[in-house]
């Protein structure tokens, strides 16, 4: 099954961060959508961990480094679409350089 993306993005200029709101449709009908966070941020020894947990290619990590993170902060995707969804926001997120994506409840 074919999904369509449809990407909206949002600067926050006192935050230096965007906002893409993602839009999932699968022919007519909508699928559903997410909301992700972009910024830059300091790295620090929690994150680190956090990351090399969820990325096992991971194997050397600055602690004083910025990293480009996303933030998933929210998420109406129907469970049969889900993976297929996060597929297209991993790959477009790879595109403009941010490898960290993180899901927030």
């Amino acid at each position: 099954m074919d999904l369509d993306m449809k990407i909206q993005p949002k600067f926050i200029e006192n935050e230096s961060a965007i906002i893409f709101s993602f839009y999932f449709r699968n022919a007519s009908m909508k699928v559903g959508e997410a909301v992700i966070y972009t910024c830059e941020e300091e790295q620090n020894e929690e994150l680190a961990r956090m990351v090399y947990n969820n990325h096992e290619e991971l194997t050397e990590l600055n602690a004083n480094a910025k990293r480009k993170m996303a933030y998933v902060t929210e998420l109406t995707i129907p469970e049969g679409f889900k993976n297929q969804s996060f597929t297209k926001i991993k790959e477009f997120l790879k595109i403009i350089g941010i490898n960290t994506c993180v899901y927030q409840h």
